[in-house]
């Protein structure tokens, strides 16, 4: 038996070492054929163009009843902006409206200070007096920085898209619940929406309906949807039978069945998916101001394109401290404290009546509670003078540091990887596929390499795989100790828990204003903001998968006279293995996503193209790179989830045991 699995063992390493020898061997070829080294140009496939003239046709060409569908989707989109456009207006600017004889009216805005307190009794409704607290801070900071008109834009667009990504969600949820066939069809769907870049698809929104708020709540709810629809077909299908006989005896219908019995019973996992709905549609701000949706994230696009840097850092931050509330107070009402409830019922009439009572006084007193949107204290011109007189101190230091890393790790990476055939990489890639045994993903990923090859997209795929791979080196480099610090200390743990959270919380563009502002643009300033931003799964799989490891192990490792690093070594690390892989896995994913935003500093891979796309409204283009950076990225994701699983097998604590 131990001679087979051996002999089992090895013949897996017979395909490996040829396809590694096969790699170099047209590495070497390369030189004397060049179609080895890059696919050929005239042989380009360029289904981007393609794409182009082919929604360019059916949107725009194509008529159907004399019109053609970007006239309808116009209309259909009119129509859904206008509650929207008008609410917007009502709690910023008012409403002038027409009378007989020529005469207007003018209905002026709930005061500010009117609608700030119903948003704060809103929140201890559903919070407490934490939540409470945080929102009447953060309304503060927005009023003294002239922020009122953009978060209550902000804060429109994100309800309105919160609220249709729930029902859409909750609709496929069903359906997906109650068919298998729908269910199997819906996943890879959600699969594709989550992996395949946001900007991607920005240019066939725009292309269909325009720019505006519109495209962006098209947007947000096509990219917060999937979360929703994926907690309400896991809530109904963890719902115990036990309960659905009851039903059944009691003489429900399917329909009362599900309203009142299934949907409520896993209401806590509902709860979850609306959180996260929330999450997702708050990080859309900023990407969907890109193509006119307004708000704070208007702010921080207008002001990073000045070059106004403090300016976008405090309209982030008021997004953030949002998206930390509304995290918060989900939070809590998922929870359902008793306290809570008790309290909720009469904030809820009381914010009512605070609201009816500020339109009121906004009728009597028109001009009191309008803001213009200039800021009380002009904190970001101080802040300006000090980064000034900052980079001016330290800007030496600063390029010493930045030239440092381009030239010894950065260019040098790059360099490393533009050097490698395509066949080379592609096989490279393809082998640790076939030393799992895995034939038929080395198969798929040499397939999808090639496809990346032949649709012209090689170099910048290389660029970008560069960037992300010497990102979450990096960033595991840095993040492994401080996530052993967290596993093995519960007051360091305490503490990295709160950064972490932090980390995962702010908006990704708001990564790229301190590096930008320190930094500049270009690739350094990418690869800083891409550290930052996947640093957070390495700390916290890293810690978690070391408090998971059984204590009798480390009691075992002291009684045989082990040091601490030693144990750590030995006993630790390797049965924490598999969480720290997965936690590699999550920074691949994460690092693709954050790839996309970096555009705007500066980098040059596949995530430039998509970003051209939007601006020149070539869905085509964007669609064709998309596909390219979700095709890294699943790759990435399926070799380290290989690596998960051999560690797994390998470093099991009933083995550690033995």
């Amino acid at each position: 038996m131990a001679l087979n699995s051996q002999a089992s063992r090895s013949s897996r390493y017979v395909p490996f070492g040829l396809c590694v020898l096969l790699a170099f061997g047209l590495w070497q070829l390369s030189g004397a054929v060049p179609a080895l080294f890059r696919w050929p140009q005239d042989s380009t496939i360029q289904f981007g163009e393609w794409l182009n003239r082919a929604l360019m046709y059916l949107l725009r060409e194509m008529t159907i009843g004399g019109s053609t569908i970007t006239d309808y989707s116009r209309e259909v989109g009119g129509f859904f902006a206008a509650p929207v456009n008008w609410l917007v207006e009502a709690l910023t600017e008012g409403h002038f409206y027409d009378l007989p004889g020529g005469q207007e009216f003018w209905l002026a805005p709930p005061p500010w200070f009117g609608i700030a307190l119903a948003l704060v009794l809103v929140a201890h409704a559903l919070g407490g007096i934490g939540p409470a607290l945080m929102t009447a801070a953060t309304l503060a900071f927005v009023v003294v920085l002239g922020l009122w008109p953009s978060t209550m834009t902000t804060l429109v667009a994100v309800s309105f898209s919160v609220v249709v990504s729930i029902l859409v969600g909750l609709f496929l949820g069903i359906w997906a619940y109650r068919s298998e066939k729908v269910s199997a069809i819906l996943t890879p769907f959600y699969d594709s929406l989550q992996t395949v870049p946001v900007f991607s698809y920005l240019a066939i929104i725009i292309l269909v309906f325009g720019f505006g708020q519109v495209a962006g709540l098209i947007a947000t709810v096509i990219f917060a949807m999937p979360p929703m629809a994926r907690a309400a077909e896991l809530a109904l299908k963890g719902v115990p039978d036990e309960l659905r006989e009851l039903a059944e005896i009691a003489g429900c219908t399917p329909r009362q069945k599900l309203w009142l019995v299934d949907l409520p019973a896993r209401s806590s996992i509902l709860l979850l998916g609306v959180n996260q709905v929330i999450m997702l549609s708050l990080a859309m701000v900023i990407i969907t101001s890109v193509i006119g949706a307004g708000g704070l994230g208007g702010n921080v696009i207008s002001s990073l394109r000045s070059m106004r840097l403090t300016e976008a850092l405090l309209s982030g931050l008021a997004i953030t401290f949002i998206a930390i509330i509304l995290d918060r107070t989900t939070r809590s009402w998922a929870a359902r404290r008793q306290a809570h409830r008790t309290a909720g019922i009469s904030s809820w009439y009381l914010a009512g009546m605070v609201f009816v009572a500020s339109i009121i006084f906004g009728l009597i007193f028109p001009e009191i509670g309008l803001l213009d949107g200039k800021p009380m204290v002009n904190i970001g011109r101080q802040l300006d003078s000090a980064l000034a007189a900052f980079n001016v101190a330290a800007g030496p230091s600063l390029t010493y540091v930045k030239d440092g890393f381009i030239g010894w790790l950065l260019r040098p990476f790059r360099e490393a990887v533009a050097a490698f055939p395509w066949t080379s990489m592609t096989l490279l890639l393809a082998a640790p596929a076939l030393l799992a045994a895995r034939i038929g993903m080395a198969f798929v990923i040499a397939l999808l390499l090639t496809a990346i090859a032949a649709l012209g997209l090689w170099d910048k795929a290389m660029i970008s795989l560069y960037l992300v791979v010497v990102s979450i080196l990096g960033a595991f480099v840095i993040g492994l100790p401080i996530g052993i610090l967290a596993g093995l200390s519960n007051w360091f743990n305490r503490i990295a828990t709160i950064v972490v959270d932090i980390i995962q919380t702010l908006p990704t563009f708001v990564y790229l204003i301190p590096v930008v502002a320190f930094f500049g643009v270009g690739d350094f300033a990418a690869f800083l903001a891409i550290l930052i931003f996947v640093i957070a799964p390495i700390v916290r799989y890293t810690a978690s998968g070391l408090r998971q490891v059984p204590e009798q192990l480390s009691e075992a490792a002291t009684m045989v006279g082990c040091t601490t690093m030693q144990k750590l070594r030995w006993v630790q690390l390797p049965v924490a293995m598999p969480q720290l892989i997965l936690g590699l896995n999550q920074a691949v994913m994460l690092g693709f996503s954050m790839l996309v935003i970096t555009a705007l500093v500066g980098s040059r891979g596949l995530e430039e193209t998509t970003l051209v796309a939007v601006s020149k409204v070539r869905p085509g283009d964007g669609l064709v790179a998309g596909f390219g950076i979700a095709v890294l990225a699943i790759i990435l994701d399926r070799l380290l989830g290989i690596a998960a699983q051999r560690a797994e097998r390998r470093y099991a604590p009933s083995q550690a045991a033995h």
